[in-house]
């Protein structure tokens, strides 16, 4: 889409930037500016926030889920921790709540419930 003269607007969905046009001719006039959006990946799950949102996804509190943990990796998991591999995961993941992150996830197929 054009408009008259050496003012020019073009429509997309990058971001748009107003800027005041310098030239003395313009009179205040405005051009729109069109700069493309960052490329901005979603940050990958850790081994540790996919195995806790699966365990909750299969119903499990986060205490269970530290116990399960701690016995098959030979190292103690405090229960807090798993709440903040949750909480990391939920805001990785762009979720209102620990129900929605396991749904975004079972969705992606980051996780899986038929183990």
């Amino acid at each position: 889409m054009h408009a008259a003269g050496r003012d020019h607007l073009s429509l997309s969905p990058e971001r748009l930037a107003l800027d005041a046009d310098p030239s003395p001719s313009a009179r205040g006039a405005a051009r729109v500016i069109l700069f493309p959006a960052p490329v901005r990946r979603a940050p990958e799950l850790s081994a540790r926030e996919r195995a806790c949102l699966e365990m909750t996804a299969h119903g499990l509190e986060p205490g269970e889920i530290a116990k399960r943990i701690t016995a098959t990796e030979s190292t103690f998991v405090a229960e807090e921790t798993v709440k903040s591999c949750q909480r990391r995961a939920i805001g990785k993941l762009g979720g209102r709540s620990l129900a929605h992150a396991v749904a975004i996830a079972l969705e992606r197929r980051l996780i899986r419930l038929d183990e």
